[in-house]
């Protein structure tokens, strides 16, 4: 039985989606082509551990294509893996182009403190000093609240690539704030983001990207990062990929002419490179773009981002993470179903590990994994596996079970097997645990979940099995071409009967 875990949530729980990997699939076994490059530009090498090269050799041996970038005390490990262009035959370096996904948040978050500390806005007002067209209960959400997810708004409010503007989505926004969530609950919201864009347009009177390009990027170092303006050649711009189908470049997208739509603009959609993101890192660990005030702002934990309490809490565009063995990490992720990139700054170790992907469809704990090898510990839970390496034997139910747990199976078959996206968008909200949908979208689930819709295409539902009382495993019988059976496996939370906290799919049982 070939299994594939895809977790959308390292640390906390995974919805999963998996599928056969196919060598013979156009793209050859990938090679790790290593460049070590030193902070001081000298060319000091920075050892990778044995316990590091495990982690290399299993993403060889998954098929894994994307970057891994480790700055570790100043010497800086880069190795890629497989194609950031199969057609073209372009292999990944740190020079590729790739979107960094929700990781655009903490720009537009730095891009607001450093107009604060330019006098021209606090973040303490409300969003109908700067935007005369808000209105109701929007006029009164502040700067800040949007910064921390807690303005009360949804997690989306239309498709990425809808044509929308700023004033669409001002307007759309007006009438989508929840009241008594405003400055209470945490709720990931992308539109929230995309306000602040706004505002950086109306308080600088530049574009969203122009006025990030030349107070961030540029004094950073950063020659390639934005959305339109470095002006990349198709050549050193990754293609995204599902399974075979070639999904295609982000800028060749239904785009405006400066950019993204504003569904997507400022909350998501940046592109950048590995050499880029580093320069970053650098550049906040300094104090010439953002000074140790407006720092402390972007990094402070204004809000726990799991209601009931924990270790992860939200900053500006930034989670910040308490470590078991007394660190901190400063880190965000970000993906669209296709792409996925992973950014983690532990800033006690001088440890910074980047990972990015065309194709997500491999563990998304990588990054975890690679830094437990270099600090010696056992911070990463790994992939929360909770399929079986057989289902023969396993009881089969005649029915679903009575109650909240068969109303969830019930969904999640739906979900994976004929839910449009409202459907799985609905399920995302009902279903999955809270604390994974704090960390994620809800559009990025529902995209996972169209995933698995596309991979159970030639399979039929055949029945429902339990491994024990929480377990359940849907059996889908396949076809001589699908070499095997699928199997959905779930955990339904006991205390919450109406949530799955785990989904792993398998193929080829």
């Amino acid at each position: 039985m070939l299994k594939r875990l895809l977790p959308l949530l390292a640390l906390v729980l995974a919805l999963g989606a998996c599928a056969d990997a196919d060598p013979d699939a156009g793209i050859a076994a990938p090679d790790v082509n290593e460049e070590v490059r030193a902070d001081d530009g000298e060319g000091a090498d920075g050892p990778i551990t044995e316990s590091v090269d495990d982690v290399f050799d299993a993403l060889l041996d998954d098929g894994f294509s994307g970057l891994v970038m480790i700055n570790d005390g100043g010497d800086v490990n880069t190795a890629g893996f497989g194609l950031a262009d199969r057609e073209a035959d372009v292999s990944w370096d740190e020079n590729t182009v790739f979107t960094v996904g929700s990781i655009t948040k903490q720009f537009t978050a730095a891009a607001i403190l450093r107009l604060e500390m330019d006098g021209l806005l606090s973040v303490e007002d409300r969003l109908g000093d700067h935007l005369p067209d808000v209105s109701g209960e929007l006029a009164d959400v502040t700067l800040h609240q949007l910064l921390t997810h807690t303005g009360g708004l949804p997690d989306g409010l239309g498709d990425d690539f809808a044509p929308t503007s700023s004033a669409d989505i001002v307007g759309l926004s007006n009438g989508a704030v929840e009241a008594g969530d405003v400055g209470t609950t945490f709720r990931y919201s992308n539109p929230g983001y995309s306000l602040l864009g706004v505002v950086i347009e109306e308080v600088t009177g530049d574009g969203y990207e122009r006025y990030l390009h030349d107070a961030l990027f540029e004094p950073a170092g950063m020659t390639n990062t934005g959305y339109l303006l470095p002006d990349w050649s198709d050549d050193v711009v990754a293609v995204g990929y599902e399974g075979e189908r070639a999904w295609g470049r982000p800028i060749d997208k239904p785009w405006a002419d400066d950019g993204p739509h504003w569904h997507l603009r400022a909350n998501g959609g940046i592109l950048s490179t590995g050499v880029d993101m580093l320069a970053w890192h650098r550049a906040l660990l300094g104090d010439d773009i953002l000074d140790e005030a407006a720092k402390a702002k972007l990094y402070d934990r204004h809000v726990a981002e799991d209601p009931g309490g924990g270790e992860w809490y939200y900053g500006y565009g930034w989670s910040n993470v308490d470590l078991p063995d007394g660190g901190t990490l400063i880190t965000h992720n970000g993906g669209n179903g296709i792409f996925f990139a992973d950014f983690l700054r532990f800033l006690d170790d001088d440890l910074t590990i980047l990972v990015a992907t065309n194709e997500a469809r491999v563990d998304e704990n990588v990054a975890y994994r690679i830094a437990d090898a270099v600090r010696g510990t056992d911070y990463s839970q790994g992939s929360v596996v909770c399929a079986p390496d057989t289902v023969a034997g396993l009881e089969v139910l005649a029915d679903l079970p009575d109650g909240p747990r068969g109303e969830t199976l019930a969904a999640l078959q739906a979900a994976v097997t004929t839910a449009d996206d409202a459907e799985r968008r609905a399920f995302a909200t009902d279903h999955v645990n809270a604390p994974l949908i704090a960390d994620l979208s809800v559009e990025e689930v529902s995209a996972e979940i169209l995933l698995v819709q596309e991979e159970l295409t030639p399979f039929t539902f055949a029945d429902v099995r339990r491994s024990d009382d929480d377990t359940y495993h849907l059996v889908f019988t396949g076809t001589a071409d699908t070499d095997g059976d699928a199997v959905i496996s779930a955990v339904i939370d006991p205390d919450d009967p109406s949530s799955i906290t785990c989904v792993d799919v398998g193929f080829g049982y």
